[in-house]
């Protein structure tokens, strides 16, 4: 058992990481808490929290970039600026995972729980998210499948813009601004 908080993670390699007893990652008050830049990484079963302030710089509680075939699941996301953040990452599953923004934060100030950017081919479904800016923020991303989501307390439950050809099933937005915003 292992009661004290591990540092940030970066993954440049494929790696299996399971947590048993959800131990904590906590990030430092820069940069993102995991870094993934590998592909056919697992990612399980862990507390994550932290990461620095910068909306720029994609500072998460997991950034994807350029990373495929991933498998980010049954995580706890919590005081994160972004939760998951898709930088140019494709194939990748991310399920059952719970975000929980920065509520201290104005809602402008934070960034979204789920970002996809220039992103392809990716599961995304049953995550739980509140508190941050937008509950999934999908740019410039395609043929993705995002489903049984659950977004709450937040802007938008979804922004979507200039993406296409993605499929959308029984996700739930309940108590934000606006359920979803969709620019061509």
């Amino acid at each position: 058992s292992h009661s004290d908080p591990y540092c940030q993670f970066l993954f440049d390699k494929p790696i299996v990481l399971i947590g048993i007893g959800r131990p904590w990652i906590k990030g430092e008050n820069w940069g993102s808490t995991v870094t993934v830049l590998a592909d056919s990484c697992v990612i399980n079963g862990f507390k994550i929290t932290g990461g620095g302030n910068l909306l720029q710089k994609e500072d998460s509680g997991i950034l994807l970039k350029s990373a495929s075939y991933n498998k980010v699941e049954n995580n706890l996301l919590e005081d994160v600026l972004f939760g998951i953040y898709f930088f140019a990452s494709n194939n990748n599953v991310v399920r059952h995972n719970t975000i929980i923004g920065r509520p201290y934060l104005g809602i402008g100030e934070r960034g979204s729980g789920l970002h996809i950017w220039n992103s392809r081919g990716n599961l995304i479904e049953e995550n739980f998210i509140t508190k941050v800016r937008d509950g999934m923020y999908i740019q410039e991303s395609s043929n993705n499948f995002i489903r049984r989501n659950y977004a709450t307390d937040l802007r938008y439950g979804i922004h979507y813009m200039f993406s296409d050809s993605n499929s959308f099933e029984e996700n739930v937005f309940i108590d934000n601004v606006v359920g979803g915003a969709v620019i061509y």
